[in-house]
């Protein structure tokens, strides 16, 4: 987890939605690899957000699986009711 300052009053921070269960993921530091094509140039805070829509093929997966078990995984939610 970063630790950075947080901005000055008036700068941007940045949001993303992702579909659970890849925002459980991230927010307990279980996936660290961005897998999309696009670079990210962004750097200094980002907000997560837990999508609508849960990817169900995912919760197949045997690492995904074992990650998550056991956790609750909210739809429509800011990363902080993921850490609650």
């Amino acid at each position: 987890m970063s630790t950075a300052p947080l901005p000055p009053a008036g700068d941007w921070i940045r949001g993303i939605s992702i579909k659970q269960p890849w925002t459980t993921a991230i927010v307990i530091g279980a996936k660290t690899i961005e897998n999309r094509p696009q670079h990210w140039s962004w750097r200094g805070w980002l907000l997560l957000h837990a999508g609508q829509q849960t990817d169900r093929p995912a919760l197949r997966q045997p690492l995904v699986a074992r990650t998550i078990r056991g956790r609750d995984l909210p739809t429509g939610a800011p990363c902080s009711a993921l850490l609650a």
